[in-house]
């Protein structure tokens, strides 16, 4: 009903406004504005060579004090139809604060300031803020202003936006008349008055603060107050889609924190024939035992070290030739030599992740360096056999990344911090809405260095968008939505996303990698080729051992993205997505 009426009295409203008037009307918004005031003080200074002076005024509790009778004054002239004129009555004088409901919290409306309520307006006065003809009618009831402004005080430099005016002039001296006489008319005609509390006569050097923006003759800036709460804004959406700690926290696996020198030592557990357990890395045709041997740590023993927490600390151990297994009995010696050796070392220095494919065991090894044993089903030691004293212990090698680059040494213990970006499309929406909403904002003023920072300070804005600083435009980096398909297309989409990444790809109860190039990760993570198959999955670890994995990887400085299978609707086949992305401190950008 609102936009059926008012589409009726803007044409006729429209040749009778000022072309200084904005606010509500096509083509006439807050740009246009302050495009126009920026042309006003150019031409009031002589392209800035000589000084000038501006006036800023505000009606006061504008909305809430237009007087109905004195509206319906003006508009009923102007309207030839009967039945136009009859809505027009009935939508002015309709009183909103009888017979309404109220939806929202009840302490919400005390807060609200009386001369901002309706239901505090004297009987005959205030319009509600938000409709469209209640938009309309302030265009209306203002006009007359703005005739008396042009027509009878001559001001060359005036517009208004709505209820704030700009008069601009070469000297303080008229600015001060016209302000009185604009008092005197809007207190005779209209019922209104000015927030002298709002009111400024300031050189046009000062810049002039109006819609957001303080305005000078040769640039603009963005209002500080916008840029505050664009910022804090941000920081908020921020909170609700980043985590920083350390990577005990994100991951629930510390691979950097080493036990005390007091901490018991780990019991191997191996797994040989001897001990009746299945050896799962024996293929199809070996005996049992003659491949490869398990170390981990029992389930029931609470002083498992982080590294096995984590799963690094499992390798193959061949027994036969030089490599150093010999059964006695119902125990087995296990000579180790150095490189392994040291992934469990105990003496009180910090534990550092392999950053390398760990040393295959089942070639010819060096003279032994550490001796263990156990029991049948056991987890006792005994002194080392004779003959097999263990010789000096080799230098640790220096830790390396994921490229095998040596690095100065390994990090602290418990030094190393995760970002963990949480990529719920929602969430990230609301985000882009935001930030575009911002940027749209600023793209009208000079604030080219102030969005180049934004990625800087925000970096979640880093994370999920690409800014064109120059053009102050947002483009996402990626479409969160999930997709179904076949399971390789769904792998390469998500890999082209990122490829940089850890891609963690989930397929039921386990998480594949199905490309040559995730070989530099499946070595990083200790993983091995699994059965050819149809998927084309080449490397896989169950979905229970996520985190130990994940901790692993960020360790070796890998960013790491997660891509999750949800519910989809039935035939469609099963969708995936990314639902969180995990980057080390100061390491891999977004």
């Amino acid at each position: 009903m609102h936009h059926l009426l008012v589409g009726v009295l803007e044409p006729v409203w429209e040749r009778v406004f000022i072309y200084d008037s904005y606010a509500c009307r096509t083509g006439k918004g807050v740009h246009k504005a302050v495009d126009r005031l920026q042309r006003f003080l150019l031409q009031a200074t002589a392209n800035g060579t000589g000084p000038a002076w501006y006036l800023q005024l505000d009606v006061h509790n504008y909305f809430m004090s237009i007087d109905k009778a004195v509206l319906w004054g003006l508009l009923a002239p102007r309207i030839a139809d009967p039945e136009v004129a009859w809505l027009t009555r009935l939508l002015v004088d309709h009183d909103c604060t009888q017979d309404f409901v109220y939806k929202g919290k009840p302490g919400l409306l005390a807060r609200v300031p009386p001369h901002k309520s309706l239901l505090r307006c004297p009987r005959g006065r205030g319009l509600p803020i938000g409709n469209l003809n209640s938009q309309f009618f302030a265009n209306v009831y203002l006009d007359r202003l703005d005739q008396f402004v042009k027509h009878d005080l001559k001001c060359p430099w005036y517009l208004r936006y709505c209820d704030d005016l700009v008069l601009v002039a070469r000297d303080p001296e008229p600015l001060r008349a016209w302000r009185e006489a604009i008092a005197g008319f809007l207190a005779e005609r209209l019922l209104l008055s000015l927030n002298e509390r709002r009111e400024r006569l300031r050189p046009v050097a000062d810049g002039v603060d109006f819609l957001g923006y303080i305005t000078r003759p040769h640039y603009r800036l963005a209002r500080r107050r916008v840029v505050s709460r664009m910022h804090e804004r941000l920081a908020q959406l921020e909170r609700e889609l980043v985590a920083e700690g350390p990577i005990r926290i994100l991951t629930g696996h510390d691979v950097l924190t080493c036990p005390s020198s007091a901490s018991p030592e780990p019991r191997p557990v191996i797994a040989g024939p001897r001990s009746g357990a299945r050896d799962p890395d024996r293929r199809p045709g070996e005996p049992a035992g003659s491949r490869a041997l398990a170390f981990g740590q029992p389930r029931n023993d609470a002083g498992s070290h982080p590294a096995q927490r984590a799963g690094l600390i499992k390798t193959g151990i061949s027994q036969g030739g030089r490599a150093a297994a010999a059964r006695d009995g119902h125990r087995l010696a296990l000579a180790l030599p150095p490189g392994y050796a040291e992934l469990h070392r105990t003496d009180g220095q910090p534990f550092a992740p392999p950053r390398q494919r760990l040393p295959d065991l089942r070639r010819p090894a060096p003279e032994a360096a550490a001796t263990a044993e156990c029991r049948r089903g056991g987890g006792s030691s005994r002194p080392p056999a004779a003959g097999r004293a263990a010789s000096k212990p080799a230098r640790a090698p220096r830790p390396r990344d994921v490229r095998g680059v040596p690095q100065a040494g390994p990090p602290p213990a418990g030094a190393l911090r995760v970002m963990r970006f949480s990529l719920d499309p929602d969430r990230v929406d609301a985000l882009q809405g935001t930030l575009a909403s911002y940027l749209g904002h600023l793209r009208w003023a000079s604030t080219r260095r102030l969005t180049a920072a934004l990625a800087g300070r925000h970096p979640c804005t880093r994370q999920h968008f690409a800014i064109d600083a120059a053009a102050r435009r947002l483009a996402r980096r990626y479409d969160p939505v999930p997709s179904a398909g076949p399971v390789r297309v769904q792998y390469a989409r998500w890999r082209r996303r990122f490829p940089g990444d850890a891609l963690f790809f989930q397929l039921g109860r386990f998480c594949e990698l199905y490309q040559a190039r995730d070989a530099p990760l499946a070595r990083t993570l200790g993983l091995r080729r699994i059965t050819p198959n149809r998927r084309g999955a080449r490397w896989g670890f169950p979905v229970k051992g996520l985190g130990r994995y994940l901790a692993a990887a960020l360790a070796a400085g890998w960013p790491v993205t997660l891509v999750l299978q949800g519910e989809s609707p039935p035939g469609t086949g099963v969708a995936r997505g990314p639902v969180a992305r995990y980057v080390p401190v100061g390491g891999a950008p977004p």
